[in-house]
């Protein structure tokens, strides 16, 4: 038994979601290269970026609908690009998927859809949760926007 908690103990440290040297795209069109990131587990992580820019290409890929072209997406310390489709199944499981259109709230602002998963899952100052929202608005050229409605 001791083999078994030292294993799970090891996997809790392991990324929930780990990409290596990640390029996607479609037939022979590359659309994002050579993508290295992990995201801890219990963590929460947003892909944000301009109309066009891979934002949905990567998401596709990453919760296994297309095949990257190269690299690998590991769940969980599992390879799961490379997984067969009954390990898939088994993998999908601990994957949860919200789309924008249901991601919004139509009656916060920008602001505040933003602001709302610091919020409700972390204990951070408000001071530090505007600074840290705006920030991201501003990386997406959405700050000036802060105020609007969906």
């Amino acid at each position: 038994m001791a083999d078994h908690s030292l294993t799970d103990q090891a996997k809790k440290k392991d990324p929930a979601v780990e990409v290596q040297n990640l390029t996607v795209g479609y037939e022979h069109q590359s659309i994002l290269e050579h993508l290295n990131f992990k995201i801890p587990c219990r963590q929460i992580a947003a892909v944000v970026g301009g109309s066009g820019c891979g934002k949905s290409t990567l998401l596709k890929h990453l919760v296994g609908l297309y095949e990257p072209m190269e690299g690998k997406i590991l769940i969980d310390g599992e390879n799961f690009s490379q997984a067969s489709e009954k390990e898939k199944q088994r993998i999908w499981r601990k994957i949860g998927i919200a789309y924008q259109g249901g991601a919004l709230l139509r009656s916060l602002t920008v602001y505040e859809n933003t602001a709302l998963p610091l919020e409700e899952c972390r204990r951070i100052p408000e001071n530090e949760i505007h600074d840290r929202v705006m920030q991201q608005l501003a990386l997406v050229q959405l700050d000036s926007f802060a105020s609007y409605y969906p």
